[in-house]
């Protein structure tokens, strides 16, 4: 049995855990049902496999990245939460929040979406135009959602915008 996490939310649990109630539910809507209702934290946002380039394969996974990003930053929001100001936070702290911001911009279905749609309106419309000339192209991108999951090597560049912000 493999110990590769299946259940992969795109909305960390630890955040999650402050809107629960006492008895750890959340109130959620569910879009293809059109109902809303209470779940369990671990019950709600997320999607088998959802950052592995291989499905059930664990190398190559996103979702390690953004454990670890969870793991860095879960002290940094609950202190922010109990001081509740930013004035405390170390440059160290602010770095890991900007980068966890980042993260959570980009690790979405919405993000995904938008790649699949930059692909078919970009990406589709070049082909269509470069084999109409008689032309070849070179070579062709991967899948969205590989150019989505190595979006994240971008994540650095987008912390640091971030960080002058603030």
């Amino acid at each position: 049995m493999s110990d590769h996490v299946r259940k992969q939310h795109y909305v960390p649990r630890f955040l999650l855990t402050h809107f629960a109630n006492e008895n750890n539910l959340i109130w959620f809507y569910d879009k293809q049902w059109k109902k809303i209702a209470q779940k369990g934290i671990g019950g709600v946002a997320f999607e088998e496999h959802f950052y592995d380039k291989e499905p059930g394969q664990k190398e190559g996974s996103l979702e390690y990245v953004y454990q670890r990003a969870e793991t860095a930053v879960a002290p940094i929001i609950q202190k922010i939460i109990d001081a509740r100001t930013l004035a405390s936070t170390t440059l160290d702290e602010k770095i890991a929040l900007a980068m966890f911001i980042v993260f959570q911009l980009n690790r979405t279905k919405t993000a995904l979406k938008r790649t699949e749609d930059f692909q078919k309106q970009f990406w589709q419309p070049i082909k269509e135009f470069v084999e109409a000339t008689g032309g070849k192209l070179d070579s062709e991108p991967g899948s969205a959602k590989d150019l989505w999951l190595d979006g994240i090597n971008n994540a650095e560049s987008y912390t640091e915008i971030i960080l002058k912000k603030g």
